[in-house]
């Protein structure tokens, strides 16, 4: 019967040091890349494209029940909204830095421009109520908003 051959740990421990060193080091951050993105797709055009100076709104959907404040789960859970929606921007509560982006609304397609990339969607139904939206990026399905009472 042949002896198998051992390595003792003191060998191997180098070189699994020097491996997992080098696996840290090549990490990045987001803060380090080009772009990052959460939940939102980057558009293609996003790196090449001038965030507008302004937002801009054509639809026919009653913005008087739409420029509001949303949260999409209310409750203690909660403890503040998810987004505001004026004439003058689309407001990201709870954003790193300027929360406020601008927007183009048409008929019902939203086009936010963050400053790493866009995120589009539909608006799919907007009541007193309520506000349903299927975000391009989002395969779980339409996601509803209530207005957020504060």
């Amino acid at each position: 019967m042949k002896a198998q051959k051992t390595y003792p740990l003191r060998k191997v421990y180098p070189v699994f040091l020097l491996l997992l060193c080098c696996a840290c080091n090549n990490r990045s951050s987001p803060a380090k890349t080009d772009s990052f993105v959460v939940a939102d797709t980057i558009h293609p055009a996003a790196h090449n494209a001038e965030r507008p100076g302004s937002s801009t709104i054509r639809t026919t959907l009653d913005t008087g029940l739409l420029l509001r404040t949303w949260v999409a789960h209310p409750g203690p859970e909660a403890p503040h909204a998810d987004f505001q929606i004026s004439k003058e921007h689309f407001f990201i509560v709870d954003f790193d830095g300027d929360g406020a982006m601008p927007y183009k609304l048409e008929d019902r397609k939203l086009t936010i421009y963050y400053p790493e990339y866009i995120a589009e969607c539909e608006i799919l139904l907007l009541n007193k109520d309520s506000l349903k939206i299927m975000w391009s990026d989002y395969p779980e399905g339409p996601v509803v908003y209530t207005i957020w009472k504060h």
